[in-house]
């Protein structure tokens, strides 16, 4: 770019100068493009980002800090006074960092001229004269900059102490709205449950009544069970002692091994042992009835009791559920109204309690002992991320301002601009150091700057030394002259008095020597007691200086133990409100697992109602079930009575059988003596020699053979009726397995 395009460009427009001004102050291009370099462009950019993120971090905090500012009942007012604060923050902190980053540094050229004169205008309205180089070295510059740097500091830390916990607040909203909606949940639960608790009182009473009856009962259904168990043996042993003497008997009159078959004394012994051991079996059954009895009855009572205990709780617990039901459609607002519940309102310093309990809670997982990992937990968390964030922008910000090019002090130095513009438009071009702007190689910024400094100082060494010049001439001349005219006089005075002043002088200095003299003596004596009296000042002072720096260091030793004492009672305060604090959170967990033990245990009250209800219900089926079985086994045992009496018939009518077959011969016996008398009576039917022999073999042949019909009749009669007790003996042989498979299920019930 020309210079010709540079004039042109470094004046705003006359037409829209506050436009062109503004968007020069938004852009950091306070001079527009007068002495731009791209060094100038990409630093202004890079300041620029900075200072907007900076801005922008301070105003999103307070738009979101404005809504605490007014009553909770009035937050539609945050809906004006947010954007009022975002724009005021934004501005403001902008408006700080661009005087902070815009300030005119030093160039580091000293002048030993600290009032230089003043300069001239030229003919084109700009100022012509030399602004004074001393600006840029009077120690005022530095302080001002120090100044400045230390005020931004101070913005700084209080964006680190103030809007970084606000950021952190800003970024843990949700987290902080949980857990403050977390702490009115429990106001109101406290509140609700304060409201109930006559009925929760009632509902506890009846329910330790309801766990009394219920060990009441498990105790009686244990001691029913210890009957079962321990008369189940007893009976069990008496009935196979039946089932021995009943086999015992079977096998005395089958006559089975060697036995002799029959109802003999054997038999009737083991029949005898049998209804012995039947009475002593039903007398064990009986004592075990009576005493499941007692029990049933002793269980009644307490069973009717926690049926009505369960109903007089279910209808408390209705009306629990009926009162909670009133309070569940309420919202909070209207819950608080109306019982005067009081909770802290959301203010700026209940999130501030909220982030700080939040910030308690994740502290936790870290030693509390070691610094290093409290220092990185603070850094990780956000409020140290915000503060991290805000440190590292103004660094930056410190950093890009401390190590600017020097282009940029260039482009921020008035002075340099003023005089740029001024060489811009030929206010240099009559100098004889400067080349004209017209040339075709003009300066450029870099150049025009070490001329114009050159050019300063040298002007300045010139003007000092032609005013020294001035004032030497000036002086011999006065000199000359006043040496030419009292030249001559004074020698002649000179030369007249010179002896009589010489006396004059010599017995006037004789005079003046004892005097002074003397004046000496007395001012030794008096500077040795002055010097005396100033050294006993002294020692005072310093005795009295060095008490006083051990009454200071005294006092400095009572302070810093003042304020140690003060300082640990400090830490006791916060190591107690921290052991409070967790005292209130392990109490408030405890609080937790109560309610989940409760809930867990009124779970568990309503699954062992259903269970008892099942069980009941499973108890009067199995009542019935045993009525059935009662009944089926009753008439089983009366149908085996019958058969027995009938088995006994049957063993009567065989028993008088094989007596009559033992009082007569054997049926083979008689048959052969059947066909001995036929063929005897053959032999002697031709000789007929006797016909009352024949008559009377044939009576003997007539009587074998009835008696062998009645032999045969006998035992065929024999045979059918050991048929018919064989089958009786597999009807009971059933009719026991159906006693003992009835026994089983009675014994599987009660079990």
């Amino acid at each position: 770019m020309n210079n010709g395009t540079e004039r042109t460009q470094s004046w705003p427009n006359s037409v829209t100068g506050l436009e062109s001004n503004l968007k020069r102050f938004v852009s950091l291009h306070q001079y527009g493009e007068s002495m731009m370099t791209p060094a100038v462009r990409g630093w202004l950019r890079s300041a620029w980002v900075i200072i907007f993120l900076m801005a922008l971090v301070e105003a999103v905090v307070w738009f979101f800090v404005s809504q605490y500012f007014v009553a909770e009942s009035e937050r539609w007012v945050t809906v004006y006074l947010a954007p009022v604060f975002f724009v005021g923050i934004f501005v403001l902190i902008w408006v700080i960092d661009v005087s902070f980053i815009t300030y005119e540094r030093l160039l580091g050229i000293e002048d030993t001229d600290p009032n230089p004169s003043n300069e001239s205008t030229d003919n084109t309205g700009a100022e012509s004269g030399e602004f004074r180089l001393s600006s840029y070295f009077h120690r005022g510059k530095q302080v001002r900059w120090w100044f400045g740097v230390a005020i931004r500091l101070a913005i700084v830390f209080i964006s680190i102490v103030i809007t970084a916990p606000f950021l952190a607040q800003t970024i843990r909203s949700d987290e902080i709205a949980d857990k403050y909606q977390a702490m009115l949940d429990k106001a109101r639960k406290a509140k609700e449950a304060e409201l109930v608790v006559l009925l929760d009182a009632e509902i506890l009473r009846l329910q330790k009544q309801r766990e009394d009856l219920s060990k009441k009962l498990a105790r009686l259904d244990a001691e029913r069970d210890l009957v079962i168990r321990d008369s189940a043996a007893p009976i069990e042993a008496a009935w196979k002692q039946i089932e021995d003497n009943h086999k015992e008997y079977l096998a005395e009159v089958a006559g089975e091994g060697s036995r002799k078959p029959g109802q003999g004394p054997k038999a009737k012994a083991a029949m005898k042992a049998r209804d012995d051991a039947r009475s002593h079996w039903k007398e064990l059954v009986q004592r075990k009835n009576e005493k499941l009895t007692r029990i049933e009855q002793r269980s009644s009572e307490p069973s009717a009791k926690l049926d009505r205990i369960d109903r007089e709780k279910l209808e408390k617990e209705d009306q629990r559920a009926k009162a909670q039901a009133v309070f569940k459609p309420m919202d909070f607002t209207t819950f608080a109204e109306e019982y005067d519940l009081e909770v802290p309102a959301d203010t700026i310093g209940t999130r501030v309690r909220l982030l700080a309990e939040l910030r308690a809670e994740d502290l936790a997982a870290f030693d509390p002992k070691n610094e290093y990992e409290k220092w990185v937990f603070h850094f990780s968390s956000v409020e140290g991320l915000s503060q991290a964030l805000l440190g590292i922008l103004f660094l930056a910000m410190l950093a890009l301002k401390l190590f600017e090019p020097k282009a940029v002090k260039l482009y921020f130095n008035d002075e340099i601009q003023h005089q740029w513009r001024r060489y811009l438009d030929g206010g240099f071009d009559q100098e004889p150091d400067f080349v004209p702007s017209t040339d075709s190689h003009p300066y450029n910024p870099f150049g025009f700057t070490h001329v114009y400094l050159y050019f300063r100082t040298s002007q300045r060494e010139k003007e000092k030394a032609l005013i020294a010049k001035i004032r030497l001439e000036k002086m011999e001349q006065e000199r000359h002259l006043q040496e030419e005219i009292s030249l001559k006089t004074e020698f002649e005075r000179k030369q007249t008095y010179a002896k009589k002043e010489l006396s004059i002088k010599s017995e006037k200095l004789d005079h003046e020597l004892k005097q002074e003299k003397r004046d000496i003596d007395n001012k030794y004596r008096e500077l040795e007691k002055q010097y005396r009296a100033e050294t006993a000042a002294v020692r005072e002072e310093f005795k009295r200086k060095h008490q006083e720096e051990k009454d200071r260091s005294k006092m400095e030793r009572e302070k810093e133990r003042i304020e140690v004492g003060k300082l640990k009672e400090e830490t006791e305060d916060l190591k107690r409100n921290r052991e409070l604090r967790e005292k209130s959170r392990a109490k408030f967990l405890e609080i937790l697992e109560e309610r989940k033990k409760m809930t867990e245990e009124r779970t568990k009250g309503v699954r062992a109602r259903n269970e008892r209800k099942e069980l009941e219900a499973k108890l009067r089926y199995g009542k019935e079930d045993l009525e059935r079985l009662r009944a089926i086994l009753k008439a089983r045992k009366s149908e085996i009575e019958k058969e027995k009496e009938r088995m006994a018939d049957v063993d009567a009518t065989l028993d008088e059988i094989r007596r009559k077959l033992e009082g007569s011969r054997d049926i083979n016996e008689i048959q052969e003596e059947i066909k001995e008398q036929e063929k005897r009576r053959d032999d002697f039917a031709e000789a007929r020699k006797n016909k009352s022999g024949q008559s009377r073999r044939i009576e003997t042949i007539a009587k074998l053979k009835d008696e062998h019909k009645r032999l045969s009749k006998l035992i065929q009669k024999k045979e059918k009726l050991t048929q018919e007790r064989k089958d009786i003996s597999e009807k009971l042989e059933k009719y026991k397995a159906g006693i003992e498979q009835v026994e089983e299920d009675i014994k599987w019930f009660f079990s």
